[in-house]
């Protein structure tokens, strides 16, 4: 969790969005609150409350992070916390973010189990794993169509770990 959180670079100025994180990771983000602005976006209504009864400087948006509200872009960090879960195909997700991230914005994917882990989740909530975590070729030839470069990749079999920058050159 550290590591993750330490590769959105997170700075005082920085507004930060959350697709579908774990408690655990939101608390090594807002303990203590290191952005501006944070919004945690979530399809759970039951996680979105027990998110703001915890963290009340924190917004929260009940729904997919490709339909997100403009209303609070532009975002310098996105943080997409457990990708598989995600309905949506990986080039629809970027070109979302296209639009709501300026020249320099950092989008973190990350699996803290990495493909083994996620491998086991499968098993056990097929219904919820939805797709696979991307492979390195996969992830690189989607960010660069939308105007991405990759800057870290991890894929060790219990953590995963992709830090794209937008290049800003859409």
């Amino acid at each position: 969790m550290e590591r993750t959180v330490s590769t959105g670079m997170i700075e005082e100025t920085s507004k930060g969005l959350v697709s579908f994180g774990s408690e655990e990771f939101l608390d090594k983000l807002a303990e203590p609150f290191k952005c501006q602005f944070l919004l945690v976006v979530h399809d759970s209504l039951f996680v979105l409350t027990c998110i703001k009864e915890k963290y009340d400087q924190i917004k929260c948006w009940q729904g997919e992070v490709i339909y997100a509200p403009e209303k609070w872009a532009p975002f310098d960090v996105v943080f997409l916390f457990f990708l598989p879960r995600l309905p949506f195909a990986l080039d629809s997700i970027f070109e979302s973010l296209a639009s709501r991230c300026p020249p320099g914005a950092r989008v973190v994917i990350s699996h803290p189990l990495g493909r083994q882990g996620l491998e086991k989740q499968r098993k056990e909530f097929p219904e919820c794993v939805v797709s696979n975590l991307p492979d390195e070729a996969t992830l690189q030839k989607v960010a660069a169509k939308n105007a991405y470069e990759m800057a870290d990749f991890v894929n060790d079999p219990g953590f995963f770990l992709a830090v794209l920058k937008d290049n800003g050159v859409y």
